[in-house]
């Protein structure tokens, strides 16, 4: 279909049956709390996101994307934690992480707080994966250059039809199949 920058985007464009589909990558630099309000794509898709619902417009957001964002998160914490007490990876896996009870209170906080922000300002959409899906994924990989999550996304809103996607992964321009808004 095409590529809109966010910049160029003109919401009038679009019917009022349009759905909007947020992948997780946006949600990452929206809600995760890793980047500055002044980040330039913090800005940029943050202004996009209040366009389309001060205009009473449907963002939907599954659950496959929240679950890959709730596990960037539990990485960027174990990251930070590593960093934080000068530890290797070697010498404490992440499943060490894990078992640390005041780093699993500190990120349940942390992960309820997204979670809240999430649900309160988009429409959660259960995602579902089935075998079939993943058949196709290894079978079509060399018409895509999704990874599994994105490539199940894709193929689950397409079904609904009359979407748009907004994401900042590159891996989503080359589908001709699509409409994308990104930075």
């Amino acid at each position: 279909m095409g590529i809109v920058r966010a910049a160029d985007f003109d919401l009038s464009k679009y019917s009022e049956e349009t759905t909007f589909i947020l992948d997780t990558n946006i949600l990452y630099f929206v809600h995760s709390g890793y980047y500055l309000p002044t980040d330039p794509k913090c800005i940029c898709y943050s202004n996009l996101i209040q366009n389309i619902m001060s205009n009473g417009r449907t963002i939907i957001v599954s659950s496959l994307n929240v679950q890959e964002l709730l596990f960037g998160i539990e990485g960027k914490e174990y990251m930070r934690y590593l960093s934080a007490n000068g530890i290797s990876k070697n010498s404490y896996s992440k499943k060490d992480y894990r078992k640390n009870l005041a780093e699993r209170q500190n990120l349940k906080a942390k992960l309820k707080t997204v979670i809240t922000e999430i649900s309160t300002a988009y429409t959660l959409a259960d995602g579902q994966i089935n075998c079939g899906q993943v058949y196709n994924y290894a079978d079509q990989l060399e018409t895509h250059c999704y990874d599994p999550i994105d490539y199940i996304l894709v193929d689950n809103m397409l079904a609904q039809g009359n979407v748009v996607f907004i994401s900042d992964d590159t891996d989503f321009q080359f589908d001709n199949r699509i409409e994308l808004i990104t930075a």
